[in-house]
């Protein structure tokens, strides 16, 4: 069943094959935990002989959660590249969709794609620049280069906004469109006025809308909730930045 989604793409919307995608990955099975696995054969081997050492045991523990784990990407790592097809199929359709740019880096993080994740993180903080998952997603992206300094730079950077923006839910239809979200200031002191301004854009890109926001300063861990709502028809995701 799944294997057919990215044949019929071209008929799907965005959202049907972003939803599609979140279909796949939930049916791969939770990474096995090795160390349980490990630890409950070496308690066997040792009540049976327990004259072995911890060097002897581990080496014949080993192949057993080896073998464990090469059943589990056996099963898994197909489902993970049908998850990446049918999102980036979407992603054709909406390039600047979030939530998809950010599932999608992760799963090439977890199949070690090198080439893919880092420009799929860039895309991604393109879009959400001041949320804290977004920049460890990119932080991970450099570290997976072996660019350390340039991880580091961006955790440093995440640790530093004065506030994070969270957006969790968008529609768009042919009344306009219309956003909602939370400020957060998750430091232990105020936050200073931060001036933002959303932006509606089309499937190429073009802003069509434009919501500048003035942020105010916000109590040591405070929260503040927004809804915001344009005219202008035709845009199908958004994004943000500092203005």
């Amino acid at each position: 069943l799944y294997a057919a989604i990215p044949a019929h793409a071209d008929s799907a919307s965005a959202d049907d094959l972003f939803g599609a995608a979140g279909a796949v990955l939930s049916a791969i099975p939770q990474l096995p935990d090795t160390s349980e696995l490990d630890a409950a054969c070496a308690k066997a081997l040792k009540r049976k002989t327990p004259t072995l050492t911890t060097r002897q045991l581990a080496a014949r523990c080993q192949p057993a959660a080896a073998d464990t784990m090469r059943k589990f990407h056996a099963l898994a790592d197909p489902l993970y590249r049908l998850g990446v097809q049918t999102y980036q199929a979407g992603l054709v359709k909406n390039p600047y969709h979030r939530d998809a740019l950010y599932n999608l880096t992760g799963i090439s993080f977890v199949l070690n794609d090198t080439a893919k994740v880092l420009l799929l993180a860039q895309r991604l903080y393109a879009v959400d620049p001041m949320n804290r998952l977004s920049l460890t997603k990119l932080a991970g992206a450099w570290q997976l280069a072996g660019k350390k300094d340039s991880a580091l730079y961006y955790l440093t950077l995440a640790d530093s906004l004065p506030i994070e923006v969270s957006v969790g839910k968008f529609v768009a239809n042919e009344q306009g469109a219309a956003l909602e979200g939370l400020y957060s200031n998750f430091h232990s002191k105020p936050s200073r006025p931060v001036k933002v301004t959303f932006e509606l854009v089309d499937g190429k890109g073009n802003v069509v809308g434009s919501l500048p926001q003035d942020i105010p300063a916000l109590d040591a861990g405070a929260n503040q909730s927004f809804k915001l709502k344009a005219t202008q028809t035709g845009a199908i995701a958004w994004r943000y930045k500092r203005s």
